[in-house]
């Protein structure tokens, strides 16, 4: 567990209120501590789902030795529903997508992340952002449909149909 303040995540300076929200988990940026809605994850998860679309068989329960291993699902698809769990939390009502979780310019976080107490702070959605979430939560919902999640599957594509019912007001 890391970074435990995100579960009531407020606005950044100068960004918009949509209150305080639970923003725990999805993967940190390489290089930092932060969190983004852009194309490094929509890249990410689109190779993992490719391979295991291609070759499910490669990417067995327990293989990956994740917290996730041991439930009868693909590690591989427990690592990428952990950042569209995330994603799933940076959606508003209105179909638009928070564009990221970022620290003040002068924080630099602690190490291990699960000892960083660093506040991090959203920002406010972006024709980006909401471009990224409906390609990837679509693309999600199709191989969850494959491996038999059909619920978390419709989870996925009804959210990817808002952000894109946003993207076209």
């Amino acid at each position: 567990a890391c970074h435990r303040a995100d579960a009531s995540a407020g606005p950044a300076g100068g960004q918009v209120d949509h209150g305080l929200r639970d923003l725990t988990g999805g993967w940190h940026d390489a290089g930092d501590y932060n969190k983004y809605v852009w194309t490094a994850v929509s890249n990410a998860v689109l190779y993992l789902l490719q391979a295991w679309e291609e070759s499910p068989d490669t990417f067995p329960d327990g293989g990956l030795d994740i917290p996730e291993s041991g439930n009868g699902v693909s590690d591989l698809l427990d690592e990428v529903r952990w950042e569209t769990d995330f994603l799933l939390k940076m959606q508003l009502p209105d179909g638009s997508v928070l564009s990221r979780l970022h620290a003040s310019s002068s924080a630099s976080g602690d190490s291990p992340p699960s000892r960083d107490a660093t506040r991090r702070f959203y920002h406010d959605p972006t024709l980006e952002s909401g471009s990224i979430f409906a390609g990837t939560c679509a693309l999600a919902s199709r191989a969850f449909a494959l491996a038999g999640d059909g619920a978390y599957s419709l989870t996925l594509r009804r959210a990817a149909m808002r952000a894109w019912a946003w993207l076209q007001h």
